[in-house]
């Protein structure tokens, strides 16, 4: 199901009045959606029943806790990255997505933690720099 643009706006700006902001040093958590029992076989992504989900996934990207996210290309469900406190605030902030209490998705959540090919935007610098080898 598709958001008319000005729907999603709307959500969105009702939604970003209540934004907590998550700190950008938290830990990343990698949540993998897989079609759920909801799911409607046959039936690409776009015309799931996933309208719920999306405004969940702004606000939380609002709120700064989806640092990026999206659905796999040609095939059915997707990823997301999120910016928590801790494993259980993860868990809980997928156990609230509509996606997963209406049956629509399932989803796993792992911590993950970068170590090549990151920007400043996904993982802090270090506040003071790191000591270099000598040769």
């Amino acid at each position: 199901m598709a958001l008319k643009p000005a729907v999603l706006a709307l959500a969105m700006g009702a939604l970003m009045t209540s934004a907590t902001h998550a700190a950008p040093d938290q830990p990343l958590f990698a949540v993998i959606y897989r079609p759920g029992p909801a799911w409607k076989a046959g039936l690409p992504m776009a015309q799931q029943d996933l309208g719920a989900h999306a405004g969940y996934i702004a606000r939380l990207a609002v709120e700064g806790r989806v640092v990026a996210g999206g659905g796999w290309v040609g095939l059915d469900g997707g990823m997301a990255l999120l910016r928590c406190a801790d494993a259980d605030e993860a868990a809980r902030l997928l156990a609230a997505d509509p996606a997963i209490t209406t049956g629509v998705f399932e989803a796993d959540v792992r911590r993950w933690s970068p170590r090549f090919g990151v920007d400043a935007d996904l993982v802090p610098k270090p506040a003071t720099p790191s000591p270099r080898l000598q040769p």
